[in-house]
């Protein structure tokens, strides 16, 4: 079996790239034939080795093939994309070819079974939250892709069905494939003592409220900085509550920025940016409380590594981050605006930091929930996809 996998994001530091680094290392980790190539641009071919907190293994080294660029010019990457890496695939005779890009590289026909991981639709169902560019390959391109695909590979049941609603797809070509959530048992964890000094958390027993993400509107941060205020206001400790947010800022994160500046309690609101994984690793088992208040997610990556971690998780009603969830997180509705969520996210931080029992058993609920999601799961379950096309 020759597979081909598209592996333009595995640079990315978001959830797309760790998917796609996971999807890579599990198929080597197998050690059979399930993986032939990997297909990067010149570019990210060239910056391996150059970020620190991306690992590469020889054997990930060993299967890249780096197809030249056809075209050059400032849409360099869209252009190998779409029409470089088909051209140079449909010579190679692949049995299978996966992209886990979103929007995948199948704009033109050739003998090989097309598989594509769609990770959500939030570009179709939340527009006014994505880059014009971003919206528009999603209405008009996407559907060209998944005309050319045999079977659309999901990461949870709520966005299967919103490729079978949304874009006219049979439910017979989609497959739900749970992704893990324990890429961080292995990490050595940083001195978490030592690294809340350097970032200015003082209190020897302080409470944390985290959440991780990219830092734009879709996120929902706005909320949980508003019940951040609400507790510090409620709360007579309030010196030793902080609110860490980790991760990069990203499209129209202006309003996010704003808000933070104007919180009277600024001074306990910590913006790390991108953090390594032995730094995050260390933050999930040193925080008190998880909060993620996403408008839409596919999956919802963070909370479930927070659950991994023992945290006491709280989601937003998205049906995704409900389905991974489970009952190892309490939930705040959408539907009832941000303003009410606020409030309700905000008791929920009080009655998590002050009653004990209450911590303990979400504890426990998040790391029974986290167990049922294992990446070596996910490989098998991926090589069943392949299999499966294959016939």
């Amino acid at each position: 079996m020759k597979v081909l996998i598209n592996a333009m994001s595995i640079m990315e530091r978001g959830g797309c790239g760790l998917y796609a680094r996971e999807l890579i290392r599990g198929l080597l980790e197998t050690k059979t034939s399930e993986l032939s190539n990997l297909a990067v641009p010149r570019k990210v071919y060239n910056s391996i080795g150059n970020v620190k907190d991306i690992r590469f293994n020889k054997e990930m080294m060993a299967s890249m093939a780096v197809p030249e660029e056809l075209i050059t010019s400032k849409f360099q990457g869209s252009f190998w994309h779409y029409l470089t890496l088909p051209l140079w695939e449909k010579k190679q005779g692949f049995d299978i070819f996966h992209d886990p890009a979103q929007i995948g590289g199948f704009t033109l026909r050739s003998s090989s079974k097309k598989i594509l991981t769609i990770h959500d639709l939030s570009p179709l169902t939340h527009p006014a939250l994505h880059p014009k560019e971003r919206v528009l390959k999603h209405k008009y391109l996407l559907p060209r892709i998944i005309s050319n695909t045999d079977l659309i590979v999901v990461p949870s049941n709520s966005t299967k069905v919103e490729v079978a609603e949304l874009l006219d797809v049979d439910t017979e070509r989609i497959m739900t494939i749970y992704p893990g959530c324990d890429h961080l048992k292995s990490e050595t964890k940083i001195d978490f003592s030592l690294w809340k000094n350097n970032i200015g958390i003082s209190s020897p027993e302080p409470f944390i409220i985290l959440t991780v993400s990219t830092l734009e509107s879709r996120k929902n941060i706005g909320v949980i900085v508003d019940a951040f205020d609400k507790m510090c206001c409620e709360d007579l400790g309030k010196d030793d509550i902080y609110l860490v947010i980790v991760g990069e800022w990203g499209y129209n994160g202006k309003e996010l920025k704003n808000r933070i500046r104007v919180s009277p309690f600024r001074k306990n609101i910590i913006i790390t940016g991108r953090i390594d994984d032995g730094t995050l690793a260390a933050l999930y088992g040193g925080s008190s409380v998880f909060a993620c208040m996403s408008l839409k997610e596919g999956f919802g990556l963070p909370p479930m590594e927070a659950q991994f971690f023992g945290l006491p998780t709280i989601i937003s009603s998205d049906r995704a981050l409900m389905e991974i969830s489970g009952e190892g997180a309490l939930v705040v509705k959408l539907e009832e605006g941000n303003e009410r969520m606020a409030e309700e996210l905000s008791t929920h931080f009080i009655n998590i930091r002050t009653i004990p029992d209450l911590r303990k058993e979400m504890s426990g609920s998040a790391q029974r929930n986290a167990s049922k999601y294992k990446w070596s799961s996910f490989t098998q379950n991926i090589m069943r996809a392949y299999r499966s096309v294959l016939g």
